[in-house]
This record gives structure tokens, C-alpha cells and sequence, in this order.
């Protein structure tokens, strides 16, 4: 298969301060200095697993929150806060309306048990509904059911 190797320990020497007299370290050839500046993305093992390095990669190298003032900290928090505080007011208030089973409660559900008991879609009977919504879901058919759309995930 070829040399394909992956590790996920830190290679010896990783986190090592670098000679200062080079920017890219000891030894480096004016090709291999070309080739980092043309690839800023790819950093060597020894800068990789490097707490900055890691760091580097996971949250950008951008400014870090408590560099911003305690104001705009504020609103960091604030503003996630009441959108999932709104979210949720617009969510749960009137849930219970309306007072009754709605197509798609019924459909899916239906389609989601069939899958669940025999594996696949089945048939239902024309008034299936009223008997599945009083909790008598006993009424599959034997025959398959048109499937339009898959809806394993249902089940």
C-alpha cells in the first residue's frame, strides 16, 4: 500500500524552541523556505503539536475574547442567550394548538411503525387514522406501500 503512516503522539523533539538564526530553523534551503511561505497551511511536526500550534489551528489566530472590552464580552454572552431564550418562547408557547393530529403526525408515524414491525412499508386501511390516533395501531395491511420518498430514518 505504500508508506502511509499516521501517529497521533507527539514526535521526539515537538515543542522544542527553534534556533533563532533562521525563521524556518536550522538548515533551511532557500527551496524549502519558498516552499512554507507557499504553503502557510502545512506546518512541520515540531510546530504542529505545540500547544500555540494547536491552538493556532482549533479557534484561528484571531483576537481572544478578553482581549475585547468587558462591554462587547457582555454581548457575546447576551445575544445567545436571548435567541435561545426567544427560540424558545416562539417553540413552546401554544404548542398545544391545535387540538387535534395534523397530516404529517400521522403519515410519518405510521410509515415510521410499519418500518419498525415488519421492516419495510405496508399498507394501511382508508380510515386507519382514527383507529392508530385511539391507540389500536394493529390494522397493517400485507401489502407494500408506495413509497415516494425514502423514510428509514423515520423508524
Amino acid at each position: 500500500m505504500g508508506l502511509v503512516t499516521q501517529t497521533s503522539t507527539r514526535p521526539a523533539g515537538a515543542g522544542k524552541p527553534k534556533p533563532a538564526d533562521s525563521p524556518t530553523g536550522a538548515g533551511a534551503t532557500a527551496a524549502e523556505a519558498g516552499a512554507k511561505a507557499a504553503r502557510p497551511w502545512i506546518s512541520r511536526p515540531d510546530e504542529a503539536f505545540t500547544v500555540e500550534g494547536l491552538r493556532a489551528r482549533l479557534i484561528g489566530a484571531g483576537p481572544s475574547w478578553r482581549d475585547y472590552p468587558p462591554s462587547l464580552r457582555l454581548w457575546f454572552i447576551l445575544v445567545p442567550v436571548l435567541a435561545a431564550v426567544v427560540g424558545g418562547l416562539l417553540r413552546f408557547i401554544r404548542l398545544d394548538v391545535p387540538h387535534k393530529l395534523v397530516f404529517d403526525e400521522t403519515y410519518y408515524v405510521k410509515d415510521a411503525y410499519s418500518y419498525l414491525i415488519s421492516g419495510y412499508e405496508r399498507s394501511w386501511p382508508d380510515k386507519a387514522n382514527d383507529s392508530f390516533n385511539t391507540g389500536n395501531p394493529d390494522l397493517l395491511l400485507n401489502t407494500p406501500e408506495y413509497v415516494v420518498h425514502p423514510r428509514w430514518a423515520n423508524g
